[in-house]
């Protein structure tokens, strides 16, 4: 992993665009990534594994946002079940 792709990484995090868990996670990956290219494994560049990276991460929040509003609505039913019921 470049300096160059870890300063890009950073920005991100003051950005607000990422958080310092995901930034954590990217490098990491990255990381795992070199050892992998030099192996001959892996050809992708740091660049596209950060973008593909941060398309999984904003994936995984729409479906935390998901989730925690049909949560919500599972608990609004829930109640309006139970005044019927009573």
């Amino acid at each position: 992993m470049s300096s160059e792709e870890r300063a890009k990484i950073l920005h991100m995090v003051e950005e607000g665009k990422i958080s310092a868990e995901e930034a954590m996670r990217l490098i990491r990956v990255l990381e795992e990534g070199d050892a992998e290219t030099e192996g001959g494994f892996n050809q992708i560049s740091g660049e596209e594994m950060i973008e593909k990276n941060l398309i999984i991460a904003a994936a995984v929040r729409n479906c935390e946002n998901h989730l925690h509003n049909f949560l919500k609505n599972v608990d609004h039913v829930s109640n309006m079940f139970k005044i019927v019921c009573i």
